[in-house]
């Protein structure tokens, strides 16, 4: 409608002028990035688990074989947790230490482009949830592939295959 009529219309804004609420942008766009980083981390989680839980029933024989010579379940439990929680941990390590940098030094660029006496801040509030999801994620992940432990220790996969 505004350009439509040129400068001698009313102006039409939806709560007033632009000015009014631009101070909302940056929380929107905030939200908007931490929403899209959670189904990121949601997806990388999924993608971790299948790997995982196809991992183990790869190695099913290998498993019921610690099993029926004496290793306990919980040591095994063990086992799959460290090598299912450390590599995603250390990605999500250098995902956010990357993610900072990158986001620092964009900032950067940005307040030296645009003059500005100093950058635009970093909100760490989305960054803390992000983090917090990821490491969330990384439990879920974990925990869950341990029924298809138990599947796989039992001593009919010493049969199979």
């Amino acid at each position: 409608r505004n350009a439509l009529h040129g400068p001698a219309a009313p102006s039409v804004s939806p709560r007033g002028e632009p000015e009014d609420y631009a101070d909302e942008v940056p929380a929107l766009v905030g939200g908007a990035v931490t929403l899209g980083l959670l189904i990121t981390f949601a997806i990388a989680a999924a993608t971790m688990l299948i790997t995982t839980v196809d991992a183990v029933s790869e190695r099913r024989r290998s498993l019921a074989a610690l099993a029926a010579v004496g290793a306990s379940r919980s040591v095994l439990r063990r086992a799959l947790a460290v090598e299912t929680a450390l590599p995603m941990l250390a990605g999500v390590a250098l995902g956010l230490g990357s993610a900072i940098a990158g986001t620092w030094m964009l900032f950067q660029a940005v307040a030296d482009f645009e003059a500005m006496i100093e950058a635009p801040p970093i909100y760490w509030r989305s960054l803390g949830s992000v983090l917090t999801f990821a490491i969330v994620a990384i439990g879920v992940a974990t925990i869950a592939t341990f029924p298809s432990l138990g599947r796989a220790i039992r001593p009919e996969s010493l049969r199979t295959e």
